[in-house]
């Protein structure tokens, strides 16, 4: 049975007349009526005495005004609990990350978990700078640098594997180096910014500095992918990368940065019901069961491509879609 069809039935026997009972359901009277006559197709009984004053229950109609009232009270029942599901997930909750974890690995995990929690809004911040509750006034910060705020609540979610990667046309061009010295002979692609050292490379090649080796140099986490991935360089990109589509080539050259991700977020907050949700996910994102190379163990990109099934659906936009017109453009140029 139709449960608007019986709705539709118990308002009109209450209303006394179908255009009252249109008037009561926002309806016209001609798709009451038209309910009305399903119905009774389906009950296989006439249930209203059509009356120049209106209408009248039918001997079969009285029969069934119990049940069909208590029909109703039951999807009143049924609608009221569903609705109360999503009452914890309600609110907003506004999550500040540093741009590569937020583009990159946050949002399409973000994306998958907004269809299970639909009532539940996540505005997601990406800043260049290492964001923290404190400073930035947002509910729950995802940072590289433990929070040390007496008011705040520091919890470490993993840590960050960074590793030298190249394009594969890049060093078809140049030469796959074989050693950290032979990194001198390449262009290189830097980030800096206040989570970065500006001084990491240089002090891996004895170097005061990188000016003279640096062939693109970004403080944005994007820019630096695509830099990688068009052929810029070489650079450094999580263990992962290959994971959300990259085309890049790890290189074994003993070069390895490990950076601690911490969560942290105001005390008063912890018992909002939609902060404890939030809470939850961002600490799923980062299950290093589920998700080893967030571990404090380094693990080898070559090692992770059994876990590419893990990231099926949930994979970052490829970036690599810009080497096409990219090339073209420099055909054209030429």
């Amino acid at each position: 049975m139709d449960w608007e069809n019986i709705h539709n039935f118990v308002v009109a026997a209450e209303a006394g007349s179908f255009r009252q009972a249109g008037r009561d359901l926002d309806l016209t009277t001609s798709t009451v009526i038209r309910r009305i006559d399903q119905l009774e197709g389906q009950v296989g009984a006439r249930l209203f005495n059509r009356l120049a004053r209106g209408i009248q229950l039918t001997r079969e109609g009285t029969r069934l005004m119990a049940s069909a009232q208590r029909f109703r009270q039951a999807e009143e029942d049924f609608n009221r609990e569903v609705r109360s599901f999503g009452k914890a997930d309600r609110g907003v909750v506004s999550l500040a990350v540093t741009e590569g974890l937020g583009a990159y690995w946050l949002t399409p995990r973000l994306l998958e978990y907004k269809r299970a929690h639909p009532n539940l809004i996540v505005e997601l911040y990406c800043d260049h700078h290492s964001a923290d509750v404190a400073g930035f006034g947002a509910d729950i910060c995802v940072q590289f640098s433990e929070p040390s705020a007496p008011d705040v609540v520091p919890v470490r979610l993993g840590f960050l594997h960074l590793y030298p990667f190249a394009s594969k046309a890049y060093l078809k061009e140049h030469g796959l180096p074989a050693a950290k010295e032979d990194l001198l002979r390449h262009r290189f692609v830097e980030q800096v910014g206040p989570q970065f050292d500006k001084k990491d490379w240089a002090r891996h090649l004895g170097l005061d500095d990188t000016d003279d080796c640096v062939g693109f140099r970004s403080n944005s986490s994007t820019a630096n992918f695509i830099a990688i991935e068009n052929d810029g360089g070489i650079g450094a990109l999580p263990n992962y990368a290959p994971l959300l589509g990259a085309k890049v080539v790890p290189l074994d050259l003993g070069l390895h940065q490990r950076v601690d991700i911490w969560m942290s977020w105001h005390r008063d907050n912890t018992q909002r019901p939609a902060m404890r949700k939030v809470i939850d996910f961002l600490r799923d994102a980062f299950d290093t069961q589920r998700y080893p190379w967030f571990g404090e163990a380094f693990v080898h990109p070559a090692e992770l491509k059994d876990h590419a099934e893990s990231l099926s659906g949930l994979r970052a936009p490829r970036r690599s879609q810009a080497r096409t017109p990219l090339r073209k453009m420099r055909k054209d140029s030429a």
